[in-house]
C-alpha cells in the first residue's frame, strides 16, 4: 500500500454519540462525517454494536477500501493495560471491560471489510497524536502538552529527547523525530494531568475532583467545576447578582426561570465568557479570575514537569473561552519556578473536528 494514499478511519467515542469519518495522511477529511444513534445508558453490547457497524459501513462505502490502513479510536478512560474499555461514568455501563479492539476486527470483519489493524487510546493521548502530525505547530509539538478542557480534563505528553552536538565549538540540541514518544506510563496510564494536585491562594474555594481528591486542577477547571463556583459567587452577591448580564442570558434561553432560585442552577461557562468579554461584567470577570489562577497552576506544574516547548489547549471550553486562557498565560508568565515560563508557548488548537482526527492519527503514529 502506498503510504501517501494511505486511509485512517478515525473514531471519535463520546459520552452521548459516536462520530466517524475517513482521514487521509496530511489530516484531510475525505468522507461526511457519520454520527451514530445517541447512546443510552443502559445499551447492551450487541445494541452498542449495531450503532456501530451501521455508522462504519457508511464510512466505508465512502472510501476507496484497498487503501484504508486501519481504524484508530480515541476513547474516553481507555484502560490499555488490559486492552478494555475501564471504568467510565458517562458511557453505558455494560460498555465497561469490553475489549473494544478485538469486537471491533470481528465487527468489520463479519461485515466483509477484512480484519483491519485498530489503535486504541485514551481521548487526550489522541488529541495529542493528531496535534503532532496535523496540528501545523511546527518543531515545537516535538516536546509538546495537551491540555483538553471539558467535562473532565485530560492530558497528552509528547516528548523527543534531544542528542547533544558539538558544532564549531558550541553545544546543540539536535531532535530526531524517529525518536519521538508518547508518554503513556508503566499501565499505560499515564499523563493523567486533570489528577494533579495545586495549590490556590488563600480563601479560594477548593472543589472536589471525581477521583475523590479535593486538590486536583479536573475538581477547579472542568465544565461542573466551574458552573459550581458560579453558582456559590451568585449566590455570595446576592445584591449585585440581578444586575449581572449573566442572568440576561439565562432568561433568554429559560424564560421560565422567574426567581434567582431557578436561574442559578442554570449558568454554563459560556455566560461567564459571554458576560465577561462582551459586557465587562464585574460579577463574571471575578469567576473568570478564579477560574484562571487555578488554570495557571496546572500550566506552572506541566512546565516545571516536563519542560515542554509548547502546551496545547484543546477541548470545547478551551476552544469557546480563548479569554481565559489568556488570562491563565498572564498569570502563569507572572509566576517564578526552576524551568523558565518565558519559553514556552501557550496556544490553543486549531484542528476542526479533533477528536476525529485524533483518532485517526493514531494509526499514522509508525515512529510512537
Amino acid at each position: 500500500m502506498n503510504k501517501q494514499n494511505q486511509i485512517s478511519i478515525g473514531i471519535d467515542f463520546g459520552s452521548h454519540n459516536i462520530r466517524t469519518a475517513g482521514v487521509d495522511t496530511s489530516g484531510n477529511l475525505l468522507t461526511p462525517i457519520y454520527v451514530s444513534e445517541d447512546l443510552a445508558p443502559d445499551d447492551s453490547v450487541k445494541a452498542f454494536e449495531l450503532k456501530v457497524v451501521a455508522m462504519l459501513k457508511k464510512v466505508f462505502d465512502d472510501t476507496d477500501q484497498k487503501n484504508i490502513a486501519g481504524i484508530g479510536i480515541g476513547c474516553p478512560s481507555w484502560n490499555g493495560a488490559k486492552q478494555v474499555i475501564g471504568i467510565a461514568p458517562n458511557l453505558p455501563h455494560r460498555l465497561q471491560g469490553l475489549p473494544l479492539g478485538i469486537k471491533l476486527q470481528n465487527w468489520t470483519e463479519e461485515q466483509g471489510f477484512g480484519k483491519l489493524p485498530v489503535f486504541i487510546d485514551n481521548d487526550a493521548n489522541s488529541a495529542a497524536v493528531g496535534e503532532l502530525l496535523f496540528g501545523g505547530w511546527g518543531e515545537l509539538a516535538l516536546n509538546m502538552v495537551v491540555l483538553t478542557l471539558g467535562g473532565g480534563i485530560g492530558g497528552g505528553v509528547i516528548i523527543t529527547p534531544p542528542e547533544v552536538v558539538m558544532e564549531n565549538g558550541k553545544i546543540k540540541l539536535v531532535y530526531h523525530k524517529e525518536k519521538t514518544i508518547v508518554l503513556r506510563g508503566h499501565h499505560l496510564k499515564g499523563a493523567e494531568l486533570g489528577h494533579m494536585s495545586i495549590a490556590l491562594p488563600q480563601g479560594m474555594k477548593y472543589y472536589s475532583c471525581g477521583c475523590g481528591n479535593l486538590y486536583c486542577l479536573e475538581g477547579q477547571l472542568r465544565v461542573n467545576a466551574v458552573k459550581m463556583r458560579a453558582m456559590d459567587k451568585l449566590k455570595e452577591n446576592a445584591g449585585m447578582d440581578r444586575l449581572s448580564t449573566i442572568f440576561d442570558q439565562i432568561r433568554k434561553e429559560h424564560p421560565e426561570a422567574k426567581i434567582m432560585k431557578e436561574l442559578i442552577p442554570l449558568v454554563e461557562p459560556r455566560h461567564i465568557n459571554n458576560a465577561a468579554n462582551d459586557n465587562q461584567d464585574r460579577l463574571a470577570l471575578n469567576i473568570e479570575e478564579e477560574v484562571a489562577i487555578a488554570f495557571a497552576q496546572g500550566l506552572r506544574n506541566i512546565t516545571q514537569i516536563f519542560d515542554p516547548s509548547l502546551i496545547v489547549i484543546a477541548g470545547e471550553m478551551g476552544k469557546k473561552w480563548p479569554s481565559l486562557t489568556k488570562r491563565a498565560e498572564q498569570i502563569f508568565r507572572s509566576q517564578k519556578g526552576v524551568v523558565p515560563h518565558s519559553d514556552v508557548k501557550i496556544g490553543i488548537s486549531k484542528l476542526r473536528n479533533s477528536g476525529i482526527l485524533g483518532a485517526a492519527a493514531l494509526i499514522f503514529q509508525e515512529w510512537l
